[in-house]
């Protein structure tokens, strides 16, 4: 019944959004009530949906809020694959896709029409920020990102099954971040620190 009412309730907030008088403070309310019910999916759902209606937005400050919803996207996902009873099949593509794919379907049981598919994603604003001369405004949050992907490729090594090709995506996705000229100093540090599995990965 809970997950019925869970899979209502993301349709509801899908439906939202492409409602004729949408409001975005409307998503953000939704934010807030589902933190604080703890219901992890539809909170996912609700920041997917706010990303979304940044995705025709080419403002200096969107691209700001876009890759902080990003990381907590990202955070909230890598939260979720540390359940109990964790489904890795739908979770690992979710974080893929948010890393460094251009579309991303959201893969929590429901159907996702074309008009409802995000294509800010982490790879897409990095190189924004990177064409335009404004990398160092995102530099902690790229150097978190790249790290957490290396870092979740880590754990899929040793925990995932049959995700060969999920942990090499992420190990790819570490790997392109960091040969940003704006991101190699720390990374080598990182490297150097980390031993010869990482730099053997990032050459």
């Amino acid at each position: 019944m809970l997950n019925r009412l869970l899979v209502l309730a993301i349709k509801a907030v899908r439906d939202m959004v492409k409602a004729p008088d949408f409001d975005r403070k409307m998503l953000l309310l939704a934010t807030q009530l589902a933190n604080e019910s703890d219901m992890k999916p539809l909170l996912l759902s609700v920041l997917e949906a706010l990303l979304e209606t940044l995705a025709n937005q080419e403002t200096h400050e969107i691209h700001t809020e876009a890759i902080t919803l990003i990381r907590c996207i990202v955070r909230l996902v890598v939260k979720l694959m540390g359940e109990p009873g964790a489904n890795s099949s739908i979770l690992v593509p979710t974080l893929i896709g948010h890393l460094n794919t251009g579309a991303l379907h959201s893969k929590l049981g429901l159907p996702m029409s074309a008009d409802v598919i995000s294509i800010v994603t982490a790879k897409t604003l990095i190189e924004s920020f990177h064409a335009t001369k404004r990398s160092t405004i995102i530099a902690k949050d790229v150097s978190w990102l790249w790290r957490t992907a290396y870092n979740c490729a880590v754990q899929g090594c040793a925990e995932w099954e049959n995700s060969e090709e999920a942990v090499s995506d992420l190990f790819d996705i570490a790997r392109n971040v960091r040969r940003l000229p704006w991101t190699r100093a720390g990374a080598y540090a990182l490297a150097t620190a980390a031993g010869s599995v990482l730099r053997f990965s990032f050459d």
